[in-house]
């Protein structure tokens, strides 16, 4: 049986101006009762057999680097990430596992402890699908789009994402901690179901962003 709890106005307006004071931190996730959902959720790459490669640009904090991104999933839930830039050095090579991340190889710029932590969050929500969601709950709609909140197993936890899907497309996925995105994957201009363009955002201390074009005459 639920219960439901009478909140004084005081506790509500405290609450209100707390989230002002940490918006600068990432921004508030709505909040509403959980709802049945049943379907697969996550990356649209993630269903993927076949290699894709990305214009890619990353950048982090005042530094940047440019190159080929591929992406491959060589099993089931096993992908391979790699990155050269376009002079021909490999600036990265990673394997993605469910409960690994190995690297097999990286430049000086890469091999930094915090941006290794973001870029394996990046290209997991890059890669995975989520059949084991154990909690759903359908966030305030807009008219056309879907709000997703879902919480999946981690092998650190659980970690809690925002999926937004408009028409069958997945346009947005959020990773958050607190009721707060922290990072933004978002897909646009999709043909034959994958999406052209992807914009990978941090609210962090540092600042770190990631651009990503297809290149068709790459795909494999």
């Amino acid at each position: 049986m639920t219960r439901v709890l009478a909140i004084p106005a005081a506790v509500i307006f405290i609450g209100f101006l707390a989230s002002l004071a940490s918006c600068s931190r990432g921004t508030a996730i709505p909040v509403s009762g959980p709802q049945q959902y049943s379907g697969t959720l996550g990356s649209p790459l993630g269903e993927l057999s076949s290699g894709l490669a990305y214009d890619t640009h990353i950048r982090v904090g005042k530094k940047a680097m440019s190159g080929i991104m591929y992406l491959r999933q060589m099993e089931k839930g096993i992908w391979r990430v790699a990155m050269t830039a376009k002079i021909g050095q490999t600036l990265f090579d990673f394997e993605i596992r469910p409960d690994t991340f190995i690297v097999l190889r990286s430049v000086d710029q890469i091999n930094r402890r915090i941006v290794m932590k973001y870029l394996e969050r990046d290209l997991r929500l890059l890669t995975e699908v989520y059949r084991d969601a154990v909690h759903v709950e359908r966030l305030p709609n807009e008219p056309g789009m879907m709000h997703l909140r879902v919480k999946v197993p981690d092998r650190k936890g659980w970690r809690h994402l925002i999926s937004h899907i408009q028409g069958n497309q997945v346009v947005e996925i959020a990773h958050g901690g607190k009721g707060r995105k922290k990072t933004t994957v978002r897909f646009s201009q999709y043909r034959d179901n994958i999406p052209y363009d992807i914009m990978i955002d941090h609210r962090t201390i540092i600042s770190f962003e990631i651009q990503m074009h297809l290149v068709p005459t790459l795909q494999e």
